[in-house]
């Protein structure tokens, strides 16, 4: 093994463990006793619980505003103890260690993967938890990757799981969207960049979404009044149900995965 104990790489965390119980402390005293430089961030832990797509969306959101070279550790994992694999993905600008369950779905629109590895089940201890792979597989993996070593893995020979949910289809002038993300505000984010769609629906028009009636598309917040539904391109460039000053998602029933019909 060819450890480089002097790196001082960042690790970046998401998980759905939330910060009550003892699991991302165990996962960071894994890493740190295998690479004690590691420079540790938390991007969240409060990933709605066992929703992949919501890990998806937030990786996306926060990964490419990380230095090069930052590996970013994801665990929501709601087959933890199955036979879903547990892999490493190398591109360009940096690693990924997670469950291969699509969660790296929305990055690698983006990125182009270079390596891809498998993550051995016995990489840190013998016999690892069947319900805790965050500490025994997972956080060792990274600490790997972020020094470099990756003769600890196995060649991936197999398939990058992608979640078709996160994609949108278009039928003439309708697009069937599904609700990738709820903020805490209630913007309902869905699997819709507005860059593949401006040419249709440009800002100041109006677009009929199904079960919310006719709402406009529109640049910020202040262009509606308060309580007005509207439209809008979030930071990340998706579409966005907003209310201003409102919570979109309870006043509409909309929650993670629902469909959702936009015509204009």
């Amino acid at each position: 093994m060819k450890e480089n104990t002097n790196t001082a790489s960042i690790i970046a965390l998401i998980t759905d463990f939330g910060d009550k119980d003892f699991y991302v402390g165990a996962m960071r005293g894994v890493i740190l006793s295998i690479n004690p430089n590691a420079k540790i961030v938390d991007i969240s832990h409060n990933i709605e619980p066992f929703s992949v797509i919501s890990g998806a969306y937030v990786l996306y959101g926060a990964y490419k505003y990380f230095p090069r070279g930052t590996t970013f550790l994801i665990v929501v994992d709601p087959g933890v103890g199955s036979r879903r694999e547990a892999i490493v993905i190398k591109t360009r600008n940096y690693s990924f260690v997670a469950p291969n369950n699509g969660v790296l779905s929305l990055v690698l629109m983006e990125e182009s993967i270079t390596e891809k590895y498998l993550i051995p089940e016995n990489i840190f201890v013998r016999k690892p938890s069947y319900t805790f792979h965050g500490r025994d597989i997972f956080a060792p993996a990274a600490a790997y990757a972020s020094m470099g070593v990756y003769d600890v893995f196995e060649e991936f020979r197999g398939d990058i799981v992608t979640l078709d949910i996160l994609k949108y289809k278009k039928e003439g002038r309708a697009i069937k969207a599904h609700v990738i993300n709820v903020d805490r505000f209630g913007n309902v984010a869905l699997s819709v960049q507005y860059e593949d769609v401006k040419k249709e629906i440009s800002y100041g028009k109006t677009v009929s979404i199904k079960g919310i009636g006719d709402v406009k598309l529109v640049r910020y917040f202040s262009e509606l009044s308060v309580g007005e539904t509207g439209l809008i391109v979030n930071s990340i460039g998706f579409l966005e149900i907003c209310i201003r000053e409102g919570n979109a998602a309870k006043r509409y029933g909309l929650k993670l995965g629902d469909e959702v019909l936009l015509t204009w």
